[in-house]
């Protein structure tokens, strides 16, 4: 054999070799993102994020299938492996223009299935495999047809399976650390994808040059490169308009098209695709009842500024009347309803902690900007719970807002550890408010709740808000104050919450004598019955 040709069979299996890895890496960036922008519609509870990975899994598998009967039949096993490359990558760049296209099928699936959460659950394993089953098929494929290449080339099946699969997944871990790390902070979701599908298309595009031909890569390439310019005209319009997070508070699909058709054409004022969730803030209406919203991944921070209010205030007024209030932590930004009232409490120092800096820098830009340059107010970018893991010194107020407890980050914040812990940070007579989405809860997981609370409390009271959810106020207090003092001082305060303002459970009654069947970080039982309840509505009340 010519020197020339042994150089291009070795540089051609080099290539191949590392292509393998390149793709490996693609693949774990493919689904960290699509992951991510699927959860804008579907959520990020475990229910939504198992049936995401289901899906991707399943195109694995039904990948690995067809590729070894496509090992067994190609001609040109080189040529294959780059097709399957250039077929993730050109998909790659057109997933996220896919995604949020089929919000009409979003629509039609949730108010048709949504009664039955096993149906409803199935149709959505459907539509992610619909939306990965392709590409995810084609990672698949690959492998087997590698594997069979390699054997061709060096006859040692074993071995080259082994460097294969380490070389894969090598590149998947690089890819995932990328992807949190590093791609997704510094270009954003959709930019992240596109640099994977890139990395695809080019590995097509030299694998063909060496192994069939500078024609078939000229192809190749144009291909890529059409996909890119289509999916970057079809990115500028990327607007979400549905989530099954906030659907039940349409009523029907009729009304969800209109709302989503509006909100499609709103101005955009933020939007930001950080490593914590997708975040944007939407301007919309006619001048004179302009409306903002605010998006959160697949939650719509929404509710009343009386409830919000009331949330601080309730606390406040508790530990108020039982000795001084100088520090306050606030968990939960949201759209800032409940620090800006806080603020207008006379405390000293606030402390306002949020995971999701695109929700911090919306509220820094848009919502409350004031509130950024006040001197007693510190803004903390950090997870809650490991906030308070870390503070080395009481406050006399928590006030925690989990919004919408159907995921770990936020139903973290109502399991019997998170209460202890919080319990622990208070000074002597300080108090903890926590709002629940009572709408989502039956009175079995209420009770359960309000069992999990007291067993950090001696004091507890659950009081009945506007916007018709709850506030709990637990303190350990020797002068707990009278509900009916705190009552009035809130409705002085708030003089807007007139008489929805109401004591639902008062701490008068009998406590619990023993603490069995609670919610614990074990077993966050409220985590997965709220996921439930927010797809069927069946805790709506």
């Amino acid at each position: 054999m010519p020197t020339t040709v042994l150089r291009s069979s070795t540089l051609l299996r080099g290539l191949a070799f590392v292509a393998f890895g390149c793709s490996g890496a693609a693949a774990l960036v493919f689904e960290v993102t699509w992951t991510r922008t699927l959860s804008t519609v579907m959520g990020s509870s475990t229910y939504a994020l198992s049936t995401m990975l289901a899906a991707f899994m399943a195109g694995l598998s039904v990948g690995g299938l067809l590729g070894g009967i496509v090992a067994e039949r190609a001609r040109n096993l080189v040529a294959a492996f780059a097709l399957c490359e250039l077929g993730i990558g050109v998909l790659g760049f057109a997933i996220h223009p896919i995604i949020r296209g089929l919000t009409p099928l979003y629509v039609s699936t949730y108010y048709t299935l949504h009664e039955s959460f096993v149906g409803f659950s199935l149709a959505q394993f459907i539509i992610a495999f619909v939306v990965m089953g392709v590409p995810t098929t084609l990672m698949g494929m690959s492998f087997p047809i590698l594997v069979k290449l390699f054997v061709e080339w060096r006859g040692a099946p074993g071995r080259d399976a082994g460097r294969l699969y380490a070389v894969n997944t090598l590149g998947g871990i690089v890819g995932s650390l990328a992807a949190g790390f590093l791609l997704i902070p510094l270009l954003g979701v959709s930019r992240a994808a596109a640099l994977a599908a890139a990395l695809d298309v080019v590995n097509a595009v030299l694998l063909l040059w060496l192994g069939a031909g500078a024609g078939r890569a000229a192809g190749a390439g144009a291909a890529g490169v059409v996909a890119a310019l289509l999916a970057a005209q079809a990115w500028r319009a990327e607007v979400p308009t549905f989530g099954y997070g906030y659907a039940r508070r349409f009523g029907s699909a009729e009304l969800a098209r209109r709302v989503g058709s509006a909100a499609g054409e709103a101005e955009v004022l933020f939007h930001d695709e950080g490593i914590e969730g997708e975040v944007w803030l939407l301007r919309s209406g006619a001048h004179g009842r302009r409306e903002t919203t605010l998006l959160n991944g697949s939650k719509l921070e929404a509710g009343d500024d009386v409830s919000f209010a009331l949330l601080g205030q309730l606390p406040y007024f508790t530990a108020r009347l039982s000795g001084p209030v100088r520090t306050v932590l606030s968990i939960g930004l949201g759209s800032g309803r409940t620090l800006r009232r806080l603020v207008e409490l006379p405390v000293e120092a606030v402390e306002s902690v949020e995971l999701s800096r695109g929700i911090l820098e919306a509220n820094r830009r848009f919502l409350i900007p004031e509130l950024f340059s006040d001197a007693r107010v510190r803004h903390v970018v950090a997870d809650g719970r490991n906030h308070l893991l870390t503070a080395r010194h009481p406050y006399d107020v928590i006030v925690v807002s989990p919004s919408w407890a159907t995921d770990v980050a936020s139903a973290g914040m109502l399991t019997d550890e998170f209460f202890a812990l919080a319990a622990r940070h208070l000074t002597a007579d300080g108090a903890l408010g926590v709002w629940v989405d009572f709408t989502m809860m039956d009175d079995a997981d209420m009770t359960r709740l309000l069992r999990t609370f007291a067993k950090s409390f001696r004091h507890v009271t659950a009081w009945r808000v506007p916007s018709g959810d709850v506030v709990l106020v637990g303190s350990s207090s020797e002068r707990y104050p009278a509900e009916a003092d705190v009552e009035r001082l809130a409705r002085g305060a708030t003089p807007a919450a007139g008489d929805a303002l109401a004591v639902a459970l008062s701490d008068a009654r009998d406590k619990p004598t023993e603490f069995a069947d609670i919610n614990t970080d074990d077993l966050p039982v409220l985590e997965f019955h709220n996921a439930r309840a927010f797809v069927t509505a069946a805790g709506v009340r």
